[in-house]
């Protein structure tokens, strides 16, 4: 792990520090790239879930219709 010391080379803290904004940096890129996926699929299981209620009630319609003229 790397530590400040009074000892440290400037060149040693700007390369961690660099480090630490590529880590940082990569990591919000990463946060945002997940928070748009689950924004797609949140859109996409909604539309899944109206085209199931959708069908429900085609398929009750049609078990009801079915029922009037056969039965």
């Amino acid at each position: 792990m790397f530590t400040k010391t009074s000892a440290s080379h400037p060149h040693d803290e700007r390369s961690h520090d660099t480090f630490r904004d590529r880590r940082r940096s990569e990591m919000k890129r990463r946060f945002l790239l997940l928070q748009a996926r689950r924004s797609n699929l949140e859109r996409e299981l909604d539309s899944i879930k109206l085209s199931l209620i959708s069908l429900d009630k085609q398929m009750k319609h049609y078990a009801a219709y079915e029922q009037l003229t056969i039965g």
